[in-house]
């Protein structure tokens, strides 16, 4: 098996794992793109942060105009709305908004796991 590791200023390292003393270095760059390739790059959403983006004035007026409050001892109209919308979506006696599906897999796991009466091994 060979495996290959891409190093600074295009440079790519690669060894065999019979003979992982021997490492061979070689000048990459990437391929020329195609027409189509060229055609999709135009195309690309950019999905960065807020950090990076400018809102609108619409979206300034939206934030100047939202209801606000702490979620956590549920004053948040937008948060409680959200929950209130899933309870009725999925027919479930409560629901929790979590910004991320990392977020909701790690209360799950956490949830499972503290339980008296389970143990996971």
């Amino acid at each position: 098996m060979v495996r290959m590791v891409r190093l600074s200023q295009g440079l790519m390292r690669w060894w065999s794992h019979k003979s992982p003393h021997l490492r061979m270095y070689h000048q990459w760059s990437p391929p020329p793109l195609t027409s189509s390739q060229e055609e999709v790059k135009h195309h690309i959403v950019d999905l960065r942060s807020d950090t990076v983006t400018k809102p609108t004035d619409g979206m300034k007026k939206a934030m100047m105009e939202a209801l606000l409050g702490d979620d956590v001892y549920r004053e948040d109209p937008t948060v409680s709305e959200l929950e209130n919308r899933m309870i009725h979506l999925t027919g479930k006696e409560a629901a929790l908004f979590v910004p991320s599906g990392t977020m909701g897999n790690l209360i799950s796991s956490w949830w499972y796991t503290t339980s008296h009466y389970s143990n996971i091994s």
